[in-house]
């Protein structure tokens, strides 16, 4: 069949051409692949608004998505993972499995499972999931580590933090931005009522500290200062997911600490 009457063929030549255009110009390039026509357009405007220029290749199927991947790979593909004809989860695999050597940023528009599922992936922050793409702040964030794995750049996610005797770690009424992992040291909540600093509790070595603001979303509901100097691992919020998926040891501890805060609740009353 002549290509001037293949409208498949044309459109396949015109993404080419655009692409050529764009490795030469450092462009980044998404493919995202949602079946709900005004979700991806919103998805694609909040990529266009944080990434101009941008080319953002648009698919509302799996086979679509296979199709338009086969043609040229994209720095970094958002799918859902229950996309029609072909899964966002299959075309995944594919894309590990037989592009090893490209490294394209791949982001799975669905809560984190809870059976464990590309582990090593996830690790490699070569997959992230993403349950809400439409709040822009965690989309763009998700986005910046899916071209930070792009371009070869290993960012930490987590980051160590020291604080001295005395020092406050965490204020009570402010925003919660991060959850601490305490390695070493000793810390304690209070809250201060008419001028008095009324003890909640101390905090030990392999416990969680500010758990709670993340849990529920709440401002901070006590202040934390170090009784020693301590030493801890900061994990911001956003990453408090991915990390407890990446390490299983961190969700035990997790569940310890709440459990020691329920435990003290409950004495505290009796």
């Amino acid at each position: 069949m002549n290509l001037d009457q293949n409208p498949a063929g044309l459109e396949r030549l015109a993404l080419a051409r655009r692409l050529k255009l764009m490795n030469e110009t450092k462009i980044k390039k998404f493919l995202v692949a949602v079946v709900d026509d005004e979700k991806r357009m919103r998805i694609c405007e909040l990529l266009q608004k944080a990434n101009d220029p941008a080319l953002i290749i648009q698919a509302k199927d799996g086979h679509e998505a296979d199709i338009k991947l086969a043609n040229a790979l994209p720095h970094v593909v958002l799918l859902e993972t229950n996309l029609p004809r072909v899964t966002g989860l299959k075309i995944a695999e594919w894309l590990i499995l037989s592009k090893k050597e490209e490294r394209v940023g791949i982001i799975l528009i669905s809560a984190i499972p809870e059976k464990e599922h590309f582990v090593d992936e996830v690790i490699a922050n070569r997959v992230q999931f993403l349950e809400d793409p439409l709040n822009e702040a965690k989309l763009n964030e998700t986005v910046k580590r899916a071209f930070d794995f792009s371009a070869g750049v290993q960012r930490p996610d987590v980051e160590p933090k020291k604080v001295e005797v005395g020092e406050i770690l965490i204020r009570e009424g402010e925003k919660g931005e991060s959850v601490y992992l305490l390695i070493k040291g000793k810390l304690v909540a209070y809250q201060t009522r008419d001028g008095h600093d009324n003890e909640l509790g101390h905090i030990g070595a392999g416990e969680f500290v500010g758990e709670m603001a993340f849990i529920n979303g709440e401002p901070r509901s006590a202040n934390v200062k170090a009784l020693e100097t301590s030493e801890l691992i900061e994990i911001p919020n956003d990453l408090m997911d991915q990390i407890l998926f990446k390490k299983p040891q961190w969700m035990k501890a997790l569940m310890k600490t709440l459990s020691l805060r329920i435990k003290a609740a409950n004495a505290f009353k009796g």
